[in-house]
Order: structure tokens, then C-alpha cells, then sequence
């Protein structure tokens, strides 16, 4: 049942004018086991309406042998940068976004084949 994916999550978060943290807890990570979610996010004013951005995360799952994690190890990293525009209430946003493809093993951009790709974001805010 797709039910058996849905899990509760509880968080903490921090925000400045530049940067956010959050310390996420899940009990039942994908119905799964627990795990933790740790976060930081900031951006940089560039040029004009231009801006920088990042992101860097990291996910342990404690130890379950569903889906053979247990084999893996418990953790798991992801990291993005990316350049920003806004514009008349619109925010316009590229990305490289990237996870380590092992757990355990820090991934680079040009090493992690599948796990990364390009992200366009676009929104706007009222």
C-alpha cells in the first residue's frame, strides 16, 4: 500500500537573512526506521537582481535491512549550487544539484553519474 511510505516528520529551523538551518527527525523514515535530516541553505546577493545559492544536507538512517541499507551504511549527503534571478514577484532559479551515490562515499559533480542533475525552479510569491 503507497500508505506504508507516508511518515511523520518534526523539525527545528533557524533562519537569518542569508542563511537557514533545520534539524529534521523522522520516526518512521519511508516506513522504514528512524533517521535525521540536517540542512543549511544560504544565498548571495550578486549582480543586480542576480544571486548565488547553495545547499548542503545530510540524512543518517539508522541501521534497517529493508531495501539492504544495511550493506550501505547509515548516511547519506546531498549538496547543490546554483544561480537565482528575481524579478516582478518571480524567482527564477538553476541549480546542479548532487548525493553521494554510495552512502559513505562523499560524491563529487562529474563522479556521481545518475545521482546529480540540473534543477530549474521557477515561483512566485504573493
Amino acid at each position: 500500500s503507497s500508505g506504508f511510505y507516508n511518515y511523520p516528520e518534526f523539525y527545528v529551523a533557524a533562519s537569518g537573512e542569508r542563511i537557514r538551518g533545520r534539524l529534521a527527525w523522522m520516526p518512521r523514515y519511508f516506513g522504514q526506521s528512524t533517521a535525521w535530516y540536517a540542512q543549511v541553505d544560504g544565498n548571495r546577493p550578486l549582480r543586480g537582481r542576480f544571486y548565488a545559492i547553495a545547499h548542503a544536507g545530510a540524512l543518517h538512517q539508522a541501521p534497517s535491512d529493508f531495501y539492504g541499507y544495511t550493506a550501505h551504511g547509515p548516511w547519506r549527503y546531498d549538496a547543490a549550487l546554483g544561480i537565482g534571478v528575481a524579478r516582478a514577484g518571480f524567482d527564477l532559479q538553476v541549480s546542479w544539484t548532487t548525493t553521494n551515490s554510495e552512502p559513505e562515499d562523499p560524491c563529487v559533480p562529474w563522479q556521481c553519474g545518475a545521482r546529480s542533475a540540473w534543477v530549474l525552479r521557477l515561483s512566485r510569491g504573493w
